[in-house]
């Protein structure tokens, strides 16, 4: 095997696997952008829930009331 047939086998996986690292890294943040979008409208949902249900309980207090 001459040094260039080295180098090339040696050159060209290493390339490779640094590229795939870094367009993994990328892709994962875009996941993560979506993923955080998406807690937040489950976020928002969730404190309307709350609120809504909060409402509902003084309504059955003042029922129970009367």
């Amino acid at each position: 095997m001459t040094e260039t047939q080295l180098w090339l086998a040696i050159g060209i996986p290493t390339v490779t696997v640094l590229m795939g690292i870094l367009l993994n890294v990328t892709g994962l943040n875009r996941v993560e952008s979506r993923i955080e979008t998406r807690l937040l409208a489950i976020e928002g949902d969730l404190r309307r829930f709350y609120q809504i249900l909060g409402e509902h309980s003084a309504k059955i207090e003042n029922l129970e009331k009367k």
